[in-house]
């Protein structure tokens, strides 16, 4: 996002009147959770498909987005936020399952996009968007542009004619905000979810031989060895989504995509019935009760702990242990403590936030994995209470880094004494 505003600067001093033009951003329906008849959205997905950086302030218990000149402060709890300083109702963040949730309507319309429905997608259009470049007035704007001055004022929320360098001002009147546009909330969206729920209360038994009658289940089985993954069949609800469903019941995305034909982008109906393949990984032999099996990240280890699951971190040295959760990532674990008291402890083993790598184990139900850790908070995070902004890195045999796609040697040695493996 930085990048491109930057962009957008240097692109204003070259070439005169910088206008840019709406853009669309489509989510699924099935992605938003309803709460109080309200609308939100994960953080992450802020994060991730707005595109908008989201940052916690794990002292002040607060988050704060922001975008172009815009500024949205929410504290845990409160039904307000502020804007650019300015206190405004809002609905408060909802915490669910360990996941964050915003607001939509109020995030979507307060960082000026307009936030459609339909049955199957949730349309956010950006604003027309005009950066302000060096001898720019608002009179003199408003005749580029079209508008009236008083127009680009209230859009903008602007209190006088003072401008800015690189300033992006908004230009769709139509989309002008509401204070009060939060408070009632998306019928067309809950209609659309009753009705098909209603449809598919009426079909069920219809669906049910119609699925048995393709053998579509069957079909997909077949395609991934029995021997390999062991399966159960789960019954789409309302709020769902694939790597929801993925996160909930510990199965990797991948693998649940092959098995069930279906793509990222497929769209979930309620009442659709999927098949859950979980990994079976044979038990390998330890060195002795100490050690942890050594198990490669790419066939083996990232199955026995998939992320939404939660595991005991014992430190190899001291034998001090604590919770973690499996967040995110693919190259490697990208985990979270459970709790303060986790963050605690393991900040006391590493003596503060810190990159260094120490030899770990991993227990997962019955199984201890021989892995390195390191203990830098950095980038998203999903636990909010934790006070640790951000996640850490869990490394296994020939995991990853995100950055090059490379292999870490501090962290491979320490997995090797972990596991107590001697290089030959």
């Amino acid at each position: 996002m930085k990048l491109l505003k930057g962009l957008g600067v240097c692109a204003a001093l070259f070439f005169g009147a910088q206008q840019a033009g709406a853009e669309e951003i489509i989510l699924k329906t099935n992605t938003v959770l309803n709460h109080n008849n309200l609308s939100y959205v994960p953080t992450k997905m802020v994060t991730d498909q707005l595109r908008i950086p989201v940052s916690w302030d794990n002292q002040a218990k607060s988050l704060t987005i922001q975008k172009d000149h815009q500024t949205i402060l929410f504290k845990m709890g409160e039904p307000q936020a502020k804007v650019n300083g300015q206190t405004v109702k809002t609905p408060p963040i909802v915490v669910k399952d360990g996941v964050s949730y915003l607001p939509l309507r109020f995030i979507g319309e307060n960082l000026h996009m307009k936030v459609d429905w339909n049955r199957d997608v949730i349309t956010l259009t950006t604003f027309d968007k005009y950066i302000v470049q060096k001898g720019d007035y608002l009179y003199k704007i408003s005749k580029k542009v079209g508008m009236s001055v008083e127009e680009i004022q209230k859009i903008n929320n602007l209190k006088d004619d003072k401008l800015q360098i690189g300033q992006v001002l908004y230009l769709k009147a139509d989309l002008a905000l509401s204070n009060s546009t939060y408070i009632t909330e998306t019928n067309s969206l809950k209609e659309e979810s009753d009705k098909k729920e209603n449809e598919t209360k009426n079909s069920s038994s219809n669906s049910s031989s119609e699925q048995k009658g393709k053998g579509s289940l069957t079909e997909s089985k077949n395609k991934m060895k029995d021997d390999t993954f062991e399966y159960t069949t789960y019954i789409v609800k309302k709020g769902d989504y694939l790597s929801k469903i993925s996160a909930e019941q510990k199965v990797s995305l991948k693998d649940l995509l092959a098995v069930n034909n279906l793509t990222e982008n497929s769209i979930l109906q309620i009442g659709d019935q999927l098949l859950l393949p979980k990994r079976v990984i044979p038990t390998k032999e330890k060195v002795s009760e100490k050690h942890g099996e050594y198990l490669d990240w790419w066939t083996e280890a990232q199955y026995v702990f998939p992320i939404g699951e939660i595991a005991t971190v014992i430190d190899f040295e001291t034998g001090v242990s604590f919770q973690i959760r499996r967040s995110y990532g693919a190259n490697h674990a990208d985990c979270e403590p459970l709790t303060a008291e986790d963050t605690r402890k393991a900040k006391e083993l590493w003596g503060g936030f810190s990159w260094n790598t120490r030899a770990v184990l991993v227990q997962v139900g019955d199984r201890t994995i021989a892995a390195s850790m390191s203990f830098m908070p950095h980038d998203i995070e999903s636990i909010l209470d934790n006070d640790f902004e951000g996640h850490f890195d869990l490394h296994f045999k020939n995991s990853t880094r995100h950055k090059d796609g490379k292999i870490d040697q501090y962290h491979q040695e320490k997995i090797k004494i972990a596991a107590g493996v001697v290089d030959k």
